[in-house]
Parts: C-alpha cells; structure tokens; sequence
C-alpha cells in the first residue's frame, strides 16, 4: 500500500512552509482540524513523527526535512505539468483572412510578426477560397476580417481604415496612350483591358470609373494572376489598372508605364471589415495595427490610416 500521495506532500509543505496548521491550513483552503487531522493520520502511517512541536512553531523533524526534500521538486514538476496539459487542451485561438484581390497576398503575411509580438498564441489562416466573395463570407461566419476596397452598409460590419493607395494606368511604353499624362474613362473605349479573375462588382476601377461614365472597353479579358497580367500588358497586348506599389518593379525594369486616372487620380481607400461583435475582434484590431506599421503603408502613395 501507498503510504505517501501528492496531497501529503502539499500538507508537508505547506505546514513546513507556514509554520503553523492554522496559516497551513488558510493556504490549503481546508479548515484547521482538517490539517491537523491529516498530519496525525499521516504520522501514525509512516511510524515516525514529521514535525516537532514547540512553542506554538511547527519544525520539521529529520524524516520531515527528507520529505521536503523530495516533495518540493515532484510538486514543482506536477505544477508545471499540470499548465501544460491545460495549455495544449485550449483550443488554439485562430484568425480567419482573406482579401478581394490576390495582389493583397503579396503583402498581407507581412503584418503577421508584429502581430504575434503582441499576440504569440494567435493563429493565422488565410482563406484563399473566400478570396472572391470575402463579404459574403465574413456574414456567413468563414472568416472573421477581410481586407476590402469598397463600404458595406451592412449593420452586422465594421470596417477599420488601413491606407490609400492610388490606381494607375499601366501601359506597353510604346502605346499610344503613353504619350498622354493623364488618361479619361473614354480612352478605354477601344482597348483590350486585362483585369483579375473576379466578380466585376469588385473592382474598383470599373466600380467606381468606368461604370458611371458609361464606358465598356473593346474586350475585357480575365487573367488570374499579376504578373501574368503584367506580361500580356509588356507584350503589348492590352491594358490594365493595377496599384502603383503592385507594378513598380515593372516600372522600374521599364518593362511597362504608368498613368494616372483622370486628371485627378483614382485613390482607393482599403479597410478591414469585421463583424461588429465577433468574439476574434480584439485579435482583428491588433491585425489593424499591425498592418498599419507595415510596409505596404512605407510604399502606398497617401499615410496610412490614423
């Protein structure tokens, strides 16, 4: 038979610890008689005396101090297994993504380190498959923020400002359209315009220029990727609009050209919408914050949102 348990050497310890049963047993949470009652029935088990009792002080005796020995160390071991095994049992806490347009993946992992300096235990997914309706995913609960472009008046969404960016026309160097400085809804008219392979609505371009203007372009083609775009646009065989930080290297390489959007430009605010009461929106707005320091804001043409 098992003459010592782990809550033997709790009492052993907290009585060596404290002194006294009374303040033993405070620690213990159990009532002075408890105590005694146990260091008794334990002394009597073990044949041997564990503590001596003088002047209302509680000193360990020679079998006492071996006890103590041993039980500090298994205890701190059992403490600390005990944490792990609650830690692994929580559920890991997990932020669900996506983005209206592939280009933002470019950049959008950018953002996770400093997210998780301030919050190391947080998960991150991406959800790709969410990437071409992210608004009715985040109201059907698969995502818990998505980065948009556009506004939602949706009562159940909030949306956080993160930075403006500016769309530019992007062109062969020797189309004829390169000569211009700036470039009107019109001009599109008679042009093969490359865009994403995603749902018109959520374009800006098309939303917010050529949709109120009236204007259709000879042939709009759908490609999936960016750089795909880029190289049919480097070969000359269309348009397209695209941010200026997502075709700079382009630009640079002298492989395409840029133009602004009307005279005045096309600014595009993003923003990342959430639920307004979703349970991961403390975790949505230290995404915010991070993104903000990121350094898609060091590039983007306007500061980023306060």
């Amino acid at each position: 038979m098992t003459l010592l348990d782990v809550r033997h050497l709790r009492l052993v310890q907290a009585v060596a610890e404290s002194g006294t049963v009374t303040h033993a047993a405070a620690a213990l949470h159990l009532t002075q008689s408890a105590v005694s009652r146990q260091l008794v029935e334990l002394e009597s088990r073990l044949g041997v005396e564990l503590f001596s009792r003088a002047k209302k002080k509680m000193t360990p005796t020679v079998a006492g101090q071996r006890i103590l020995r041993t039980a500090g160390p298994l205890l701190d071991e059992l403490r600390a297994l005990e944490q792990d095994v609650a830690q692994k049992a929580r559920p890991t806490p997990t932020l669900r993504i996506a983005t209206e347009c592939y280009t933002c993946y470019r950049w959008l992992p950018s953002a996770f380190p400093d997210l998780h300096r301030v919050q190391p235990e947080l998960e991150v997914r991406i959800v790709l498959e969410a990437t071409r309706r992210p608004m009715d995913a985040l109201l059907r609960g698969e995502i818990d923020a998505a980065v948009v472009s556009g506004t939602t008046r949706d009562r159940r969404l909030a949306a956080i400002p993160l930075f403006d960016d500016e769309l530019v026309a992007v062109l062969h160097p020797t189309h004829p359209l390169a000569a211009r400085t700036y470039i009107e809804p019109r001009h599109f008219a008679g042009e093969t315009l490359f865009t994403h392979d995603l749902p018109p609505e959520q374009f800006y371009f098309l939303r917010q220029v050529l949709g109120p203007a009236g204007v259709e372009p000879r042939r709009t083609s759908r490609v999936p990727l960016t750089e795909a775009i880029l190289e049919m646009v480097a070969a000359n065989l269309g348009i397209t609009v695209l941010a200026q930080w997502s075709v700079q290297s382009h630009v640079d390489a002298g492989a395409v050209v840029t133009r602004r959007v009307t005279r005045s430009g096309l600014l595009r605010t993003w923003r990342l919408a959430h639920s307004r009461h979703g349970e991961m929106l403390p975790a949505v707005q230290a995404l915010a914050r991070a993104m903000r320091r990121g350094p898609i804001c060091a590039t983007s043409r306007k500061s980023c949102k306060p």
